[in-house]
């Protein structure tokens, strides 16, 4: 994965994204666009995988918080969301 730019993979339900080492006020629009394409995926659980994160600008929380909540009203039967520092085993998920 290039250093700009964020990559998002469905297996078994799943849409594992990783993201980029830094996520900066500019890399805003491009974040909010996949969130766009990641609210219509027919998955279960979304992974959101920092492991690789070096840089988070807290002008981007919301990005994420908004990403979350959208979950939550955007389905009746909603997926899950999940904030990952390490990407763990689908056995053995940590939810926050």
């Amino acid at each position: 994965m290039a250093a700009d730019t964020i990559s998002s993979e469905v297996r078994d339900g799943i849409n594992f994204i990783a993201l980029p080492s830094s996520l900066a006020p500019p890399l805003a629009p491009t974040i909010e666009n996949s969130i766009k394409n990641w609210l219509e995926l027919p998955v279960d659980l979304h992974v959101l995988d920092f492991s690789a994160v070096i840089n988070l600008d807290p002008a981007l929380y919301h990005v994420f918080t908004n990403f979350k909540n959208a979950l939550k009203t955007t389905r009746s039967t909603r997926p899950r969301c999940m904030f990952v520092r390490e990407l763990y085993l689908k056995s053995d998920p940590v939810e926050y």
